[in-house]
């Protein structure tokens, strides 16, 4: 469900909508990538999308959310020189 004040004009709505629909789609993005049966950080992941790393981390943060990823326990160094989770497919989505 699409959230947005009813008193909100129709332009918001459907920038809600389009919002929602853009946020789907990377989710499927994602897993897609995931479903390669290779661990990934959300950077790589999002090199490999051509994808903003923010857009890919609020997705991680989604999926896992909805446990459809897990984090394998396992860091890598990013680019910034920091440990960032793996992520993995959860058993339930593979």
């Amino acid at each position: 469900m699409t959230r947005y004040r009813k008193s909100n004009p129709d332009t918001s709505k459907i920038a809600a909508q389009k919002a929602r629909d853009l946020a789907l789609a990377h989710k499927a993005l994602v897993v897609s990538v995931l479903k390669q049966g290779r661990p990934y950080t959300s950077e790589e992941i999002a090199a490999m999308l051509r994808l903003d790393p923010l857009q890919v981390m609020k997705r991680i943060s989604d999926l896992r959310k909805d446990n459809l990823i897990e984090d394998t326990g396992a860091r890598r160094e990013n680019q910034s020189g920091r440990k960032a989770a793996v992520w993995k497919l959860a058993k339930v989505a593979a």
